[in-house]
């Protein structure tokens, strides 16, 4: 009798083991795809089946884990600053290993003032087996997250905050593309030149997102003379080809993308030479950070800069034969320029800054007479334009000391307004003012105290709103987001700011005599007060009070002409017509191309958006007005909607 029990309870036994232990024989190992070869060549037979399966022009696709472990990067603890988390994947939606991931700082609109673009890194990392990234910085605000890998186009997604601590991107796709091959050769024989460095940078890049995120690829070529430069995307792209001895050439090239194709050029390098040197300041030591441009000395030729270095050291290779013009840049000095210099002459090569003309003075305050420490003193041409130096706008300045007295040297020959600020008085513009080798320094500048407005925040109901934002605004600004970019391109200074009591009252120093108030508060549509003129001596001025309304929510999803979502869009709403002036919205769609705008103030709207990874600024201009609809808002509403690119 118990045999045959006995025999039952090891037959159960091994069905077990054979269902819960043995190996899964049948399992599909990880496909390792070539991203450059044809497909269907190097597709393992699950991964085809899959592609076969999905539906054509989807942004992303299932991931195949395929036994590779998901685990939550985010750390249990608790988290300070901000932490990016994401995946990313190939055309196939397999895991794309080793892609370096940045997160840069993003560039405020300041790119209209000083020219220059988000250069702060604040972390980067390689993706891991199955993909995933996790990254994270002390840094607040928003970021820019750029994505590269040697044979894939790079994706930019700009990561709008929104004060959240853990961002989770989801899955970011590149596509393959083979790029552009290049030959180089000898111009004098035909011969290939191995180990030439090729470069190749956009024409343009997106203002907004800011020079440090524009893709840059390199190559070197091989003993055949060929080298290949990979995921370039379609667009204008800069090359310049670089080999010893040989003079560097640069051109444009429009690019068409590929995945099955590579492009191809020729480039024939003449000889050259090289050239080098120290750039001194006015005092005869070492500048550093100094633009040096040598090119020939014809009115063509390609230009190639090099940066002093601590010494005030500098070389340049891959220079024409012949006489060069040389060209020494700096911020704070008047550019100095050399012609006829040749490499078999003077070399090293010095390049001394001369002084320049100076502006200097005293800044007192108007009532007491007492001089006035820590003014910022900013000097501006007369006619406006600004001073471009070292491919950069220049704003010659200094501080004031603790006895008032400030100089400001290194300025061209012409006239100059000085602009004084204090947060304690009202700005001061000075007369034109020459400005000379040997300025006037007892010159006094007598600056007014500061003028106090005064006034109280409701809410709807009409009670007292506390923690609301006052913003004192130029008086023609009209709450349109063009009216924003010119106001920051004509170097606007600090605006005064405030915050509303627990009684809803706010004061506010001025710095100017005349503007508008902005008052904003969560929940609330922001409230665009009517332009005012304080009369100093009849500080303050009361503003009375301000009722926010209830604002109205827009909510909706970006989409290009095949319905598709766009990722990171930039999305803005600007008021059209009415007679209370409001105030513009702008925001970054997330991964899934949805937004939220608001809360807006009732009235009519014009909403649009353009990609966040736009090559150009004209295709992102023309992006945003091909998206362009109208929308009429209620107080309180709230409205979905698709916003299509036609």
């Amino acid at each position: 009798m118990m045999r045959p029990l006995v025999a039952l309870c090891l037959g159960l036994l091994a069905i077990v083991a054979l269902v819960f232990v043995w190996p899964d024989a049948d399992r599909e190992p990880i496909a390792v795809r070539d991203p450059l070869a044809a497909p269907g060549h190097t597709e393992e037979r699950g991964a085809a089946q899959d592609a076969a399966a999905r539906l054509p022009g989807a942004r992303t696709a299932t991931p195949l884990d395929q036994g590779i472990p998901l685990t939550r990067l985010a750390p249990a603890n608790e988290i300070t600053g901000l932490y990016v988390e994401g995946r990313v994947l190939d055309g196939t939606a397999r895991p794309i290993v080793g892609a370096a991931v940045a997160l840069f700082v993003a560039a405020s609109d300041g790119w209209l003032t000083d020219g220059q673009g988000s250069t702060t890194r604040a972390a980067e990392k390689s993706t891991g087996l199955d993909g995933r990234f996790a990254l994270h910085t002390e840094l607040l605000g928003d970021h820019v997250l750029v994505v590269e890998h040697p044979q894939y186009p790079p994706q930019r997604l700009l990561v709008a905050t929104h004060d959240r601590t853990v961002v989770e991107l989801g899955e970011i796709v590149m596509r393959a593309s083979l790029g552009l091959a290049i030959e180089t050769v000898a111009a004098e024989s035909g011969a290939t030149l191995p180990g030439a460095r090729i470069a190749i940078s956009p024409v343009l890049f997106d203002p907004l997102l800011g020079a440090a995120t524009a893709p840059r690829r390199l190559a070197i070529t091989g003993a055949d003379g060929r080298g290949i430069v990979y995921g370039l995307g379609e667009g204008d792209w800069r090359i310049r080809v670089e080999a010893d001895g040989r003079a560097s050439t640069e051109l444009e090239h429009r690019h068409t993308a590929s995945a099955d194709r590579a492009g191809e050029l020729r480039i024939a390098l003449a000889p050259g030479c090289a050239l080098g040197g120290r750039v001194l300041d006015p005092r005869g030591e070492a500048l550093p950070g100094a633009l040096v441009t040598i090119r020939g000395d014809g009115e063509d030729g390609v230009a190639t800069s090099v940066v002093s270095g601590r010494d005030g050291a500098f070389r340049a290779l891959g220079l024409p034969l012949g006489p060069l013009r040389v060209r020494a840049e700096s911020i704070a000095f008047e550019a100095i320029e050399r012609r006829g210099v040749t490499a078999a002459g003077e070399n090293p090569l010095v390049l001394r800054f001369a002084p320049g003309a100076a502006l200097a003075g005293l800044v007192l305050d108007a009532s007491s007479g007492r001089p006035l420490a820590g003014v910022q003193i900013r000097a501006r041409p007369e006619r406006g334009a600004p001073l471009v130096r070292a491919g950069r706008i220049a704003h010659p300045s200094a501080e004031s000391g603790a006895d008032g007295s400030f100089g400001i040297a290194g300025l061209p020959p012409g006239r100059f307004r000085l602009t004084f600020t204090s947060d304690r008085h009202l700005t001061l513009v000075s007369e034109a003012l020459e400005a000379s080798p040997d300025p006037d320094r007892s010159r006094s500048f007598a600056m007014l105290a500061a003028p106090l407005v005064e006034l109280t925040v409701l809410d709807a109901s009409g009670q007292p709103l506390p923690r609301a934002e006052i913003e004192m605004l130029p008086p023609d600004h009209d709450g349109t987001a063009l009216a924003e970019l010119l106001d920051r391109a004509s170097g606007a200074l600090h605006r005064a700011h405030a915050s509303s009591g627990g009684d809803g009252r706010a004061r506010v120093a001025l710095r100017e005599r005349s503007g508008r108030v902005l008052v904003r508060a969560d929940g609330h549509a922001p409230s665009l007060g009517e332009p005012f003129v304080i009369d100093p001596a009849a500080s303050p001025l009361q503003l009375g009070s301000v009722r926010l309304a209830r604002g109205a929510t827009l909510v909706g999803v970006c989409l290009d002409q095949d319905g598709r979502p766009v990722p990171g869009a930039l999305v803005e709403a600007d008021p059209v017509g009415g007679e209370l002036p409001r105030w513009f919205a702008r925001v970054h769609a997330d991964t899934a191309g949805r937004f939220r705008l608001g809360p807006l103030a009732a009235g009519d709207w014009e909403l649009a958006f353009t990609a966040a990874g736009s090559a150009h600024a004209r295709e992102a201009a023309r992006r945003f007005a091909s998206t362009r609809e109208r929308v009429t808002l209620t107080e309180g509403q709230r409205l979905e909607l698709e916003l299509r690119a036609r």
